[in-house]
């Protein structure tokens, strides 16, 4: 037992002696491995339109949006501003657990997109930074004005009148629109207070109404408003909505291009027409051949689901105009 004693000592001694070794210094000069810098990115970042992530995440889901086929050629996009907001990121997500959690399931934490008219440049910083507050429009269709943020489902349904042509400027937001609630749309007045339980309000679909409406109501039934319920009160500023992109846009004239190869219809003869009359008829508007200008003007269609068309009209004649001589003229007055 002695010797186990004595051996167990020693061993101890032995791994003190261990710890207590120096350690060697290296000869070589002694590398630190430097801390990562947190790289500090700009609130907007400019996107060229080219990129596939301008393209693909971006335009693409604005033209998508469209509710009138004739918009895809009249919007020309100038400009795409990326926003970059942590703080705002980090709400978006922690309001999607709390959804979660909540019993939400999968379909209803799904991002989606609407879109926001701002009136100019000078908002854009601050509505970026801030995010969508409660109250953004004056007059809603769908519940009481500033209990809710006010969306756009459709990009080129943003004011209760026909747009008009020039440079605009949209904000498009990426939205979890959480439990939904169908309401009656009615016009602007409405009492409405955000639902419990709910997250948005959406315009109830009516069968009976008619196709054609009125521009005001086709924006206020197309709208999504979008609330949060706090411990005491609606927040101000709703998780869900997250500002993502700014876009600068012109909205122009359609103007469609006038088919080149209409073939014409071929002249039947008649008794006394020339053989040259109908040998210069044309095959085409392209070489049209000796011809008269009878009319030239600009033909203006009105859609009825909004906006304009024009186009360029030439008449055509492949004979030649009746002239009346002076002595005619004067018989005929």
């Amino acid at each position: 037992m002695e010797v186990m004693e004595q051996e167990n000592q020693y061993n101890k001694h032995e791994a003190n002696a261990i710890k207590r070794k120096p350690v060697p210094k290296p000869n070589g000069p002694v590398f630190t491995i430097p801390r990562l810098k947190k790289i500090k990115r700009e609130l907007l970042t400019e996107l060229p339109l080219d990129t596939h992530e301008c393209q693909q995440e971006i335009l693409s889901v604005i033209r998508k949006s469209f509710h009138f086929p004739i918009s895809s050629v009249c919007h020309f996009f100038n400009r795409v501003q990326y926003v970059h907001n942590p703080d705002l990121t980090a709400k978006y997500l922690e309001r999607r657990r709390d959804m979660k959690s909540n019993g939400y399931p999968d379909a209803l934490l799904a991002d989606t997109y609407a879109f926001l008219p701002l009136d100019s440049p000078s908002v854009v910083d601050k509505i970026c930074r801030d995010g969508v507050r409660c109250g953004n429009q004056q007059f809603s269709g769908l519940g009481v004005s500033h209990m809710a943020v006010h969306l756009c489902k459709h990009a080129d349904i943003l004011t209760p009148m026909k747009p008009k042509y020039g440079d605009r400027l949209l904000l498009m937001v990426k939205l979890l629109k959480g439990k939904v609630k169908t309401v009656i749309c009615k016009n602007v007045g409405v009492q409405l207070e955000p639902t419990p339980n709910y997250d948005c309000h959406i315009a109830k679909p009516n069968v009976d109404q008619s196709t054609q409406q009125p521009p005001h109501m086709m924006f206020y039934s197309s709208q999504l408003y979008v609330y949060e319920y706090g411990d005491f009160k609606i927040e101000d500023y709703p998780r869900q909505v997250l500002p993502y992109a700014v876009v600068y846009y012109t909205i122009r004239e359609p103007q469609l291009p006038i088919p080149k190869n209409i073939v014409s219809t071929p002249v039947p003869a008649h008794k006394g027409m020339p053989p040259s009359a109908l040998s210069s008829v044309p095959s085409s508007v392209s070489d049209p051949g000796p011809t008269n200008e009878v009319w030239r003007g600009r033909l203006h269609v009105q859609l009825m689901e909004g906006g304009n068309i024009f186009i360029e009209v030439v008449m055509l004649s492949y004979f030649v105009p009746l002239t009346l001589n002076n002595s005619a003229v004067g018989t005929l007055m």
